[in-house]
């Protein structure tokens, strides 16, 4: 005679798996740490009250969006700490913005688990400015045409007949240090191109301060 097993002898199993189930389902996302400094990229000083935010990269069919994680502000000795749910994502990225800086990011290798000691340094390049000057030196054109882009910033300057007056314009440079400028120059006799030349400048810039620098043509 065939024994019938009863369904009542797999009502344990099932119950134990259930059981199993609920509580794996409601564990707690575990907390990532990161954690580090932010400092002057030049003078290698801390900087305090930098804002700080943590966002996670999903690509899409048409780009990236982004989920910020968590945002924060450093302390006086420039420390932060962020700590957020583990998430998935193809990128971690860190946006900072200080005053008297350039905003600045970072694209780091974040590892998502929660024994990982993840520290990176942040730094900020200081922004320094330069009043950049035209004057005439050479009498044998009345018009000039001076075009320079970088990448903290451009400017075009253009010089007519008259010169009785400087041309000039301030644009924002790094600061405590040489900035390597390749300006494009033209000279114009009434319409007519005397020559049209690259010219190389260095240029030393003061962090939060303006310096002038003449353009002599």
């Amino acid at each position: 005679m065939t024994k019938i097993i009863k369904m009542k002898k797999l009502k344990f199993p099932i119950f134990i798996l259930t059981i199993i189930l609920f509580i794996t389902c409601n564990i707690p996302p575990k907390k990532i740490s990161v954690s580090g400094q932010a400092i002057d990229a030049v003078t290698c000083t801390p900087i305090e009250n930098a804002h700080l935010v943590l966002g996670n990269y999903h690509a899409t069919g048409t780009g990236y969006s982004v989920d910020v994680l968590d945002e924060t502000h450093t302390d006086a000795d420039g420390t932060y700490q962020f700590e957020f749910k583990n998430a998935s994502g193809s990128e971690f990225h860190i946006a900072g913005k200080a005053n008297k800086y350039f905003d600045t990011d970072i694209y780091d290798n974040i590892i998502p688990e929660e024994k990982h000691v993840n520290s990176f340094n942040i730094h900020f390049t200081p922004i320094g400015y330069v009043n950049f000057v035209v004057n005439k030196v050479d009498s044998t054109y009345n018009s000039l045409h001076i075009a320079y882009q970088g990448v903290y910033g451009s400017f075009t300057l253009g010089v007519n007949d008259g010169w009785n007056k400087r041309d000039s314009i301030i644009i924002k440079m790094k600061g405590n240090q040489n900035n390597n400028l390749s300006m494009g120059v033209g000279k114009y006799m009434n319409g007519n191109s005397i020559y049209d030349k690259l010219k190389e400048y260095t240029v030393y810039c003061i962090s939060n301060d303006t310096i002038t620098y003449i353009l002599n043509y």
